[in-house]
């Protein structure tokens, strides 16, 4: 049940009512800044968060998930955003502390030429992940 509401919170746009911030590569989004003084255990979430969708980025963007399909007339390539955004949120669990949500975006381009440095974007796909921190470390 908490699942199902993060991603309907993640993916909710943002609303007039919000205070504005905008948020690029890595950020700290509003809501983290709200709870931030929240204590030890959460501020080493965050931090432990932040290394963490790092190198699960890293490993999307070096992995096979990055697919080229090739074509007579080119090729269309599968890669993910050089930006996310991410959140830590408490759960009230002690066995699960906290929540980490990840957006960042699958992106399709057409590529005309086979070298890949004539490619137009073609969709763009916002995916939102959650991880539980469980027993001092992040769980996918």
């Amino acid at each position: 049940m908490l699942a199902v509401g993060m991603i309907a919170a993640a993916a909710a746009p943002a609303s007039a009512a919000d205070d504005g911030a905008t948020v690029a590569s890595t950020p700290t989004p509003k809501a983290a800044l709200k709870s931030s003084s929240g204590g030890g255990a959460e501020a080493q979430a965050r931090s432990a968060f932040d290394s963490f969708t790092q190198t699960w980025m890293d490993k999307l963007r070096s992995s096979s998930a990055i697919r080229t399909v090739s074509t007579s007339s080119g090729s269309t390539v599968k890669r993910f955003s050089t930006s996310h955004t991410e959140e830590v949120k408490p759960t009230g669990s002690p066995s699960n502390p906290f929540v980490g949500v990840l957006h960042y975006t699958e992106e399709s381009y057409n590529c005309s030429d086979a070298a890949q440095r004539n490619c137009t974007l073609v969709e763009s796909t916002p995916v939102t992940e959650i991880f539980r921190f469980q027993n001092g470390k992040w769980v996918y």
